[in-house]
């Protein structure tokens, strides 16, 4: 006799769950429409992209735009979010960050050559 009661409960939980999960899913779509210009920009620059300074200033935009989109991984995906260009362009501009340094290492060092353990260091 207590069932039906259980059952109607159940329900009540599940339509209250989909509802919430219905008005999550309208609020991604909202931040993701909102961020749809900055996305688009991200990409095209990515696309027309002729030097390490605008590399720099457009994974500056890209983060910008993760961290103010409020998005999921999967939701900037799905967007076509260029995640792997992104992470390629960091690890570039990291190398010639290295190579900053070691040219600037060389050029304070006496004669012009780097000690050893200094090479060493810079490499890591």
């Amino acid at each position: 006799r207590h069932v039906p009661a259980r059952l109607l409960k159940a329900d009540k939980k599940l339509a209250r769950a989909a509802e919430q999960e219905a008005a999550a899913h309208r609020a991604l779509m909202e931040r993701a429409a909102k961020q749809m210009p900055r996305i688009e920009k991200v990409k095209a620059g990515l696309a027309s992209l002729r030097g390490l300074d605008q590399a720099r200033a457009l994974v500056a935009e890209a983060r910008s735009v993760e961290l103010d989109a409020g998005l999921t991984s999967p939701a900037l995906a799905s967007l076509g979010w260029p995640t792997e260009k992104l992470a390629q362009l960091e690890r570039v501009m990291a190398a010639d960050e290295k190579l900053r340094v070691l040219a600037r290492l060389k050029n304070q060092a006496p004669g012009g050559k780097l000690p050893r353990a200094e090479l060493d260091r810079a490499r890591k």
